[in-house]
């Protein structure tokens, strides 16, 4: 580890005094493998071999020289030199050090957005990167993310938008930033996700994207500022185009139930909306206790039928449905005939039971 860490000490020093020499306009005329050709092209292939075994200290002289000589040589100079330059970062103990091979991370993807261009996802994967490994620097991150999706906006990469979030709420959390400010952040953070999501057609991704949403969601719903009246604002409009989706509607009901919003008109309608798609009689039994907390016991009364009419009559479970049915017609709309007739059907499935009897 320390000559591991004294290696890349005398690498990075090297690589920076070249690097500051680095700022000159670039000559389109000159050949994209500089003035010496033959040595570009070897050092290129020397260290990228290193690169393939994961040999990255030993790979490191070859690519500063690459990096310095012939910058426009291949894009692979940069994707190889934040490979090498993660690997450092993540061996290196001195702090100081660390930091300034980060700072030298940051200059690659500033000298791939100058000779490749492609500014929005380079300044995602710096963002990234950024807040991978200095959390502190959280003031940056907020910006670099920023202007990447203003640049890409929908397709700003779900892990960039995951940082975008966390810098923003950690802004919030250190007073530099207002709480309407984190609720606009994450109005665009979890769109931008849930239309990622349902446009992605690989399983593997759309599972990350789920992940790195359900992570938003969670800090949001233990920042503070997550509220039933906030919620609502962010969903109610959305609700009537996404009606028939079921991952939103999911999505709504898991956030509202984590901030304990259950009472919520917002909740009653996406539920019901979800049992529409998905009916079974769990969630019609759910659907029924939302209405009993309202006290819409018509309501309450229309889906324990339904869950009752989704269980099979040889399961106790329908015994139970019958006797809350019972209970509730008979004490809440004095329907008595009613509630009796609900009582003996619940002591045909369990016969022993005495609660019916009461």
């Amino acid at each position: 580890m320390k000559k591991i860490s004294l290696i890349s000490g005398i690498f990075l020093l090297l690589s920076l005094s070249a690097l500051a020499q680095d700022n000159v306009p670039v000559n389109q005329k000159e050949s994209k493998y500089g003035k010496d050709s033959v040595q570009c092209l070897m050092n290129l292939s020397l260290y990228r071999e290193f690169v393939k075994q994961k040999s990255f200290v030993e790979a490191l002289p070859g690519w500063r020289k690459v990096f310095n000589d012939c910058p426009r040589a291949t894009k692979n100079i940069y994707i190889d030199g934040a490979k090498i330059y993660r690997y450092l970062i993540k061996q290196e103990e001195n702090e100081e050090v660390k930091k300034k091979l980060v700072d030298t991370l940051m200059m690659v993807y500033d000298q791939r957005i100058k000779y490749f261009g492609q500014k929005g996802e380079n300044l995602s994967r710096k963002a990234v990167d950024l807040y991978r490994f200095d959390k502190s620097n959280y003031e940056e991150v907020y910006k670099l993310v920023k202007e990447s999706y203003n640049i890409l906006k929908e397709k700003t990469p779900a892990a960039a938008m995951l940082v975008y979030f966390k810098s923003s709420l950690k802004k919030y959390k250190h007073k530099t930033e207002e709480k309407e400010q984190l609720i606009n952040d994450f109005s665009i953070v979890n769109s931008v996700m849930t239309k990622q999501y349902d446009s992605e057609q690989k399983q593997s991704k759309k599972d990350r994207i789920k992940k790195y949403q359900t992570a938003v969601e969670d800090l949001f719903a233990k920042s503070g500022v997550a509220d039933c009246e906030t919620l609502t604002d962010i969903y109610a409009e959305k609700f009537e185009a996404n009606k028939d989706n079921v991952d939103f509607l999911k999505q709504v009901l898991k956030i509202l139930t984590k901030v304990k919003c259950t009472e919520s008109d917002l909740f009653a309608m996406s539920a019901e909306a979800l049992y529409q798609q998905e009916p079974s009689a769990d969630a019609a039994y759910g659907l029924a206790k939302v209405f009993l907390k309202k006290e819409d016991y018509k309501k309450a009364v229309e889906y324990y039928k339904e869950a009752i009419n989704h269980t099979d009559s040889t399961i106790e479970i329908k015994a139970n449905y019958y006797f809350e049915l019972a209970t509730i017609i008979g004490g809440k709309l004095g329907q008595k005939e009613a509630a009796r007739n609900y009582a003996y059907k619940a002591l045909k499935i369990k016969p022993n039971w005495g609660e019916p009897y009461l």
